[in-house]
């Protein structure tokens, strides 16, 4: 006897709905993903325009800074400044309260930000090496800087081989390139793989981070705003106490002339070309989101006379 046809009709049938379903539970769930993802892409964009307006304002505050001291006989830069105040994490709504009508209040709720400008010339220069035919002196300095940092001497071997290694590879890449040997960007990204191979635990390699640079041109510290490990590394002073006094006057009163150095410490062997009082380079790092959008930003920033520039700008 055949079997009826009906159960197979039926179990078809049944098939056909199924997949209808699922097809159409996957449209909906498309329309939806793609809801989400146009409110992404949205998010990010509003945060990436906090983001700039963070570093605008990071240029006209430097800019400021050098239009204020414009006319006067000298120009320093330290840390009691403006521009070296943290700005500390605030929803935008909060900095804007009494600006706002009720509906730009809602809008700005969903927005954060904060930020911080640091002297790049408070740093150990690398190019002093890189860019030096006579580097002798600035390794000799970079080698008290690894000690004072509590870095063991074959680390700062190994860091010293692989920075002359990159130096090399990167100036073959860029023969072509008539302003600067290579770009700021490749320096800055080259000196975090080596600071990444050197395998130093986490505070460590944040801490020798925090103290290194590697700009376009050799460039004199900020004795305003350098720190003791690295004021001693620029000086080649062995002995770090003998600049205790001097680093401790500067913190209550930054130098407004080099002249004032030989009060607290006597050196005729250190010169304009390796201190300052003033800066040219700046780093700007923060935080910006909003709503489910969160951005890290870190930029290099050159101030030229009254123009500052972003050379380069790293987005987290």
């Amino acid at each position: 006897m055949k079997s009826s046809p009906r159960g197979s009709v039926l179990l078809t049938s049944l098939l056909v709905v199924a997949i209808a379903s699922i097809l159409a539970s996957a449209v909906t769930w498309k329309s939806y993903s793609s809801i989400i993802r146009a409110e992404a892409q949205q998010d990010v964009a509003q945060a990436r325009w906090i983001l700039k307006a963070a570093i605008d304002y990071s240029r006209w505050i430097l800019i400021a800074d050098s239009n204020g001291l414009q006319g006067q006989s000298v120009q320093i830069d330290h840390l009691q400044e403006p521009w070296a105040q943290k700005i500390p994490y605030n929803k935008l709504d909060k900095l804007f309260t009494s600006k706002l009508n009720e509906a730009d209040q809602k809008f700005f709720s969903l927005a954060g930000l904060t930020g911080q400008i640091k002297d790049e010339q408070s740093k150990f220069n690398l190019a002093r090496i890189t860019e030096n035919k006579n580097s002798i002196v600035a390794e000799q300095g970079l080698k008290i800087l690894f000690n004072e940092l509590y870095i063991k001497n074959y680390v700062f071997q190994k860091f010293l081989s692989l920075l002359k290694k990159e130096h090399t590879i990167l100036l073959g890449e860029n023969l072509s390139d008539s302003s600067y040997l290579y770009p700021l960007k490749q320096r800055r990204k080259s000196l975090k793989k080596i600071i990444s191979l050197l395998k130093l635990n986490s505070e460590k390699e944040r801490l020798l981070a925090s103290k290194l640079t590697w700009l376009s041109k050799p460039t004199p510290i900020n004795i305003n705003t350098a720190s003791i490990e690295v004021i001693t590394a620029t000086f080649n002073e062995s002995n770090k106490e003998k600049l205790i006094n001097l680093f401790q006057a500067v913190q209550k009163f930054p130098l407004r002339s080099l002249n004032e150095i030989s009060t607290f410490y006597n050196n005729k062997f250190i010169s304009k070309n390796l201190i300052d009082v003033k800066s040219d380079f700046f780093n700007v790092t923060g935080y910006a989101h909003f709503g489910k959008a969160e951005l890290g930003f870190n930029a290099l920033l050159h101030r030229n006379g009254f123009e500052t520039q972003v050379i380069d700008l790293e987005i987290i």
